[in-house]
């Protein structure tokens, strides 16, 4: 049996015969599959991905309407040829262990709209992150189709950059930090995150503001603005979490927000004159219990929240805000992107900067 260059999965969103279809589809229309090749039987298949025959026999149906294939009994299903390609290139995203990132799910779908609508095949792998490293399946099905170039976000080792560069794939890197990029990776995209906080430091300046209150998990911080506001003659003192891990981690990290500043103000009032929030969903947790406690801001103490643009926490009054937006980063992007894939010169070096912008809590 020859192999299948895609993985089903019953976890996934959607049913097993639309996963069957969309991979036979992308293998297909990408050349995985070419003109005159024969698909695997129907018992073959089903016995492959573990299914009862029904859900082949009504993937096959499908590529059949759409006229990708032509089922001949007993030997397969032959691929039917295009008379043209119907896509120009094939773009990889590749999400490394943020599968309920915000941020990550809208500029990926601001990607995969612009690129589609220019004519471009757009395919999202997610790797999750387990014991001993990434679960690399996914990614090993769909670098077995032709990736035109493949984008990587926020990813922290070395492995998948090597395993690009020896499947000679393309590549670019979106991601914070200063450090350099990996070898032959032909940009680095990179978030600005202290466009926005100089700004914020400029405001505490002009506000004659003496200390800040810096709320941030450990080892995760988004954005810090210690050094800057250090620098600035400002004095910070941290309130650190742990992030939780896994899924339903949002809600239990504003649940665990709530509790330790409701504790926090059960004995006394916040000290500082500004509270900086560098997760959002810490700033939801803690707000609540600032009203519980009867704490006006600005009056009693100034707070300002990063977030992303159209994703922040709610308050009865509209937030201060170090933003990201991911709808414009993803359009900054896409332009990116459109322009390595035509054979333009682009630049070596993205900046995706954050915005400050002035609520009424500061």
């Amino acid at each position: 049996m020859t192999r299948i260059p895609f993985i089903v999965d019953r976890k996934r969103p959607g049913g097993l015969v639309t996963q069957m279809a969309d991979g036979f589809r992308q293998a297909i229309e990408t050349g995985y599959y070419k003109a005159g090749d024969i698909l695997p039987t129907l018992h073959e298949l089903a016995h492959a991905f573990g299914t009862s025959l029904r859900v082949p026999r009504e993937a096959i149906s499908r590529l059949k309407a759409e006229g990708l294939v032509d089922p001949r009994q007993a030997i397969g299903s032959m691929v039917v040829g295009r008379r043209s390609a119907l896509w120009l290139g094939h773009v990889l995203f590749i999400l490394c262990d943020a599968p309920g990132s915000y941020y990550a799910n809208v500029l990926a779908g601001e990607l995969q709209g612009n690129l589609t609508q220019a004519g471009y095949l757009f395919t999202r792998v997610t790797l999750l992150d387990k014991p001993g490293g990434f679960d690399e399946g996914a990614l090993d099905a769909a670098l077995a189709q032709n990736i035109s170039l493949a984008v990587l976000f926020c990813n922290r080792t070395n492995r998948i950059p090597r395993k690009l560069n020896r499947r000679g794939v393309p590549f670019m890197e979106i991601r914070g930090g200063e450090r350099s990029a990996p070898p032959k990776c032909s940009s680095l995209i990179r978030f600005a995150l202290d466009v926005g906080l100089e700004e914020f430091v400029l405001d505490c300046r002009n506000a004659g503001v003496k200390t800040v209150l810096q709320v941030c998990f450990r080892g995760e911080c988004d954005i810090d603005a210690v050094p800057s506001l250090e620098a600035a003659g400002i004095n910070v003192r941290r309130e650190v979490f742990t992030a939780p891990p896994g899924f339903g981690r949002l809600e239990m990290i504003k649940r665990r927000a709530f509790k330790r500043f409701k504790s926090i103000l059960s004995n006394s009032r916040i000290k500082e004159d500004v509270v900086l929030f560098t997760d959002d969903f810490l700033a939801d947790g803690a707000l609540l219990a600032f009203v519980e406690a009867g704490i006006s801001v600005p009056e009693d103490v100034k707070v300002v929240s990063f977030s992303n643009a159209g994703f922040g926490p709610v308050f009865v009054k509209d937030l201060t805000r170090l933003e990201m937006d991911p709808r414009a980063h993803g359009e900054a992007v896409s332009r990116h992107l459109l322009a390595a894939l035509s054979g333009e010169h682009v630049p070596s070096d993205l900046i995706l900067p954050s915005v400050y912008r002035k609520g009424m809590t500061f």
